[in-house]
């Protein structure tokens, strides 16, 4: 084939990747936030500022130590801001370039048929959760790092040229900082010097010494943010080193199946027992110990590739089998995007097949044919569950269809309906949701907010009741307690559920607002009551808690002058006038103060300013009538009280 044929075919190619790819995805292009997209971009303020960038960087923020990645959504926060469309496309871009950094790869193996590894891995459903999910970031971002530095190494590899393993190491690192799990990459190192040589050399093991090192500090950085801020007091139900081995014995069959026959996809798979190896156990083993064994006998031929594929797939896998804690574990074992690096390796098994399958099959066309049909399948499966993450409610109606075990799918189901309004939809699910998991606080809390919302304050009482039971640091049930007991004006059982939350989340400036306004208003009944001294306690413990709180400044004052103690009285009122001119009651209070105080004119002024925001009012017009009068301005006192008689009159 010429030069033009040549081009012509890998113009072919190309297009057919990136058409393949933009057609599977783009239901989900148009898709909103799911599941915890919208804690990771739009609320999290990393992305806001550059300090929020130097506290990812610093390690001062986050569950994990992904700062690369942070950055990455910081850049796409400020060009997108809250519209999604902008993170799907990125995603989706990512995955394309993986895609074709996936094909050079291959080629640089000596693969014929490289592209269609590209291709496998551009709409393998497996893939759906990670490029859809725009959470899921880490993945797509750091997966085309680590097939950069693959593909720098093997250049290396080939020239032994210094600056392509400086290359590989830069690039591993940046990988790295995106997510911890492609750490591996050192033992894939010397699996492809293996392939390449038939042995692993003092030189293999130099040459992977700096990605050794990369891994090391960063695995053991990432190790400790997951015990240290995503895993602490969390009994994730791990076992023994011999049920983990076990554990992680059955997720390595369960991702293979997966990568061979992508059916039954789901977002929350069954969570099985994890329990001490049984016969199972020992049987897999002992089947992949033959296999393996076939493999290594024929490494002279296909074995040798098949080890490579599967040694870099298997590898690839160790950091997500629940060998090591990680906090998605609570919910399975398993999860698709857990997957997605070894998916390029499955991918390239299939490039590999293919190469043989032209040598052995006598029509290569049916060989073709029956690739085609693979694919489309796998497009059609691809596009189907891109369709899926459009929304939370589609997204966890899908996860609850196919898992109805999943309590976190009724439990995000039930906040998705909450959202829209669905109250009753929203209370179904989360009693769902209780009836798998009734030892979940948080649970509690959305059925007790969902049955608030319908009227039933005792029984919403009960639900964040039973939260507090199970968690007795849950502040979101404390929250949400102190605001029932509000909304029922008890507010003294409101503040002790606030101060309550305070103990624990001394900063949390909302809590502290919703504790003052319910000082405040403790303050008012205690007033109108006429219990002064208990009115002014409380007005001062909600200026406690927001001096910038001008109602309870204004009422405070109006207490002290109430009790006669004017001084005070007029310092709070006017500090209250300064903060805040237009609020025609402080005016109003100020004014009578400074009556009190034997200042008519001053207190004429306050009046007139109150007057100048609220002119309906028969009281300030008399209260101005007396000042203007005690401040030798007859005239314009009768007008004010004729003024005040004739709104009093009309009312």
């Amino acid at each position: 084939m010429g030069s033009r044929g040549t081009r012509a075919l890998l113009a072919a190619r190309i297009s057919a990747i990136a058409l393949a790819c933009a057609w599977v995805y783009s239901p989900a292009a148009s898709g909103g936030w799911i599941w915890d997209d919208f804690q990771e971009v739009a609320a999290n303020p990393a992305l806001k500022g550059a300090g929020g960038l130097a506290d990812a960087w610093l390690g001062r923020a986050g569950p994990d130590y992904f700062p690369l990645k942070t950055t990455f959504q910081w850049v796409e926060w400020h060009l997108w801001g809250d519209a999604t469309l902008g993170y799907h496309l990125a995603s989706v871009a990512l995955h394309l370039v993986s895609a074709f950094l996936l094909w050079r790869v291959l080629a640089k193996l000596g693969l014929r048929t490289a592209w269609l590894g590209g291709l496998v891995f551009a709409v393998h459903p497996l893939a759906v959760e990670s490029v859809a999910w725009v959470a899921e970031l880490k993945n797509t971002l750091s997966l085309p790092l680590l097939l950069l530095a693959i593909g720098a190494y093997l250049d290396f590899d080939r020239d032994r040229r210094a600056r392509e393993l400086l290359a590989a190491s830069a690039w591993f690192a940046a990988a790295m900082l995106c997510k911890s799990s492609v750490v591996m990459l050192p033992l894939v190192i010397l699996l492809l010097a293996w392939w390449r040589r038939g042995r692993v050399g003092w030189s293999d093991l130099k040459a992977a010494s700096p990605f050794l090192g990369i891994a090391l500090v960063l695995g053991l950085v990432t190790v400790w943010f997951q015990e240290h801020r995503a895993v602490v007091d969390q009994d994730l139900g791990l076992g023994g080193i011999w049920a983990r081995c076990a554990l992680a014995a059955r997720a390595l069959l369960f991702y293979a199946g997966k990568c061979a026959l992508p059916v039954g996809l789901m977002p929350a798979y069954p969570r099985w027992d994890a329990a001490a190896p049984g016969a199972w156990f020992w049987l897999t083993w002992l089947a992949v110990a033959i296999l393996a064994a076939w493999a290594w006998r024929s490494r002279g031929g296909w074995g040798r590739h098949a080890l490579l594929g599967a040694g870099f797939f298997a590898l690839n896998l160790v950091p997500v089998l629940g060998l090591v804690p990680m906090a998605y574990l609570r919910i399975s074992w398993v999860a698709d995007h857990f997957a997605y690096i070894s998916l390029a390796a499955a991918a390239g098994l299939a490039a590999a097949g293919m190469d043989l399958l032209l040598v052995w099959v006598k029509w290569p066309a049916t060989a073709w044919c029956a690739a085609a049909a693979v694919l489309a399948a796998l497009a059609l499966e691809s596009r189907g569950l891109a369709a899926v993450y459009t929304g939370d409610e589609s997204f966890w109606a899908f996860a609850a269809a196919r898992n109805p075990g999943a309590w976190i799918a009724h439990d995000n189901l039930g906040l998705a309906l909450y959202g829209r309004g669905d109250d009753g939809g929203a209370i179904a699910q989360y009693r769902e949701a209780l009836q798998i998991n009734p030892g979940d606080d948080a649970v509690h809390v959305n059925l007790g907010n969902a049955l608030a919302r319908t009227g039933r304050p005792l029984e919403a009482q009960a639900e964040f009741r039973e939260a507090i039971r199970i968690r007795p640091d849950d502040t979101d049930a404390r929250t949400d307690l102190g605001n029932l007991a509000f909304s029922a004006g008890r507010f003294a059982d409101a503040v002790r559920e606030y101060e309550g939350v305070l103990r624990l989340r001394p900063a949390d400036r909302e809590v502290r607002r919703a504790c003052a306004e319910a000082h405040y208003r403790s303050g008012n009944e205690l007033g109108n009551a006429g219990r002064l001294a208990e009115a002014v306690a409380e007005y001062s413990q909600a200026l406690r808690l927001w001096p910038d709180f001008v109602q309870a400044r204004a009422n405070l004052g109006l207490a002290f002058s109430e009790e006669g103690r004017t001084a005070e009285a007029v310092a709070e009122l006017e500090e209250a006038v300064r903060a805040k001119p237009d609020y025609p009651e402080a005016q109003a209070y100020l004014g009578l103060a400074l009556f009190r105080a034997g200042r008519p004119a001053e207190a004429a002024a306050h009046y007139e300013e109150a007057l100048k925001r609220d002119p309906d009012s028969a009281d300030l017009h008399y209260n101005l009538a007396v000042a203007l009068r005690a401040a030798g301005r007859p005239e314009e006192a009768r007008a004010h009280f004729e003024a005040a008689a004739r709104i009093g009159a009309r009312h």
